[in-house]
């Protein structure tokens, strides 16, 4: 394992390093620059990261320091919707989802309309759907998982 805490690989680790021993990779497209949505995607980890180690705040904490755009992502879906929709998310799961997730941030990458995530697993199963979910709320079109 890196030396590195979860929070400085999502600063750090930029160049598609591969993680140990468990690898799951996460491709995602865009039509726009994609270093925009990896950061838009690396910003809001770099705050769970930072949550992660401490006391996890609740709800009403999490709307005020994650980005409005996020925020706005979760707004207009029923539950109806959500249940009907695999792609979509209630704002109080999705948080509640990303406190345990069984994997940790390794590292990204991006080239023109590509982005890419590579996280080390540490559970079978795991729980990549909230990350899919950021990475499309930051502006991937697809999320391929590998």
């Amino acid at each position: 394992m890196s030396n590195l805490s979860e929070a400085e690989r999502i600063a750090y680790n930029v160049s598609g390093e591969v993680p140990p021993p468990v690898e799951v990779r996460l491709v995602c497209t865009t039509r726009t620059q994609s270093s925009v949505g990896l950061r838009r995607v690396r910003d809001v980890m770099a705050l769970i990261a930072s949550r992660r180690m401490s006391e996890w705040p609740d709800d009403s904490w999490w709307q005020s320091q994650l980005p409005a755009w996020f925020i706005r992502s979760f707004e207009g879906h029923s539950i109806e919707d959500i249940l009907q929709d695999s792609n979509l998310w209630d704002f109080g799961s999705w948080i509640d989802a990303m406190q345990e997730t069984g994997w940790e941030w390794w590292s990204s990458s991006h080239c023109a309309f590509v982005w890419t995530i590579s996280i080390c697993v540490h559970s079978d199963p795991c729980s990549i759907g909230p990350l899919e979910y950021l990475c499309r709320a930051a502006g991937a079109d697809a999320v391929l998982i590998k």
